[in-house]
């Protein structure tokens, strides 16, 4: 079940573990993030990835989505303490939070956005997944079920584009 389930991630990796752990909170339980954000930015290297739709950007941040849907998830969001942007997403995250979510962080020491960091930290944060964890698989069902009733998913925008998700995202 979702106790058994993880999303872990560095930099972008960190933002979109997050994102998907707290848009689907009725599949996955647990998210790391490891110099990661909560918003996508919008760069010259990333560009605009909503197009302009300000109901999709919202939707996908990760701090409006702690504060407008709470839900038991447990999130360990790791910033380089010399990294700006990075620490602002950890204040956000950290004023946005609110039980029944449990949000873990740690302010590195400066090393640089770099997979070196990386590596510095890996053990450690694979110490804290292996204590949030279940047992992946309980027996009962196929892997990935969804348990009913347990966390209950909320509609996704409608970007009114053929074939795009909209409702909610679990089957029927």
């Amino acid at each position: 079940d979702r106790e058994g389930w993880a999303a872990a991630g560095w930099s972008s990796g960190g933002y979109c573990a997050l994102n998907l752990t707290v848009r689907h909170p009725q599949w996955f339980s647990v998210a790391v993030s490891m110099s990661g954000y909560d918003t996508t930015p919008q760069d010259v290297e990333t560009g605009d990835l909503f197009h302009g739709r300000a109901d999709i950007r919202h939707a996908n941040d990760v701090s409006a989505t702690l504060r407008e849907h709470p839900a038991p998830v447990r999130l360990l969001v790791c910033a380089d303490g010399a990294a700006g942007d990075e620490r602002a997403a950890l204040d956000r995250l950290r004023a946005a939070a609110a039980p029944p979510v449990e949000l873990t962080t740690w302010l590195l020491p400066p090393a640089g956005h770099n997979l070196n960091a990386v590596r510095a930290e890996l053990p450690a944060v694979l110490g804290w997944l292996d204590a949030q964890l279940g047992q992946p698989v309980d027996g009962t069902g196929p892997p990935g079920q969804v348990t009913p009733g347990v966390v209950p998913p909320w509609p996704l925008p409608d970007t009114g584009d053929p074939g795009s998700l909209h409702g909610t995202d679990t089957a029927t």
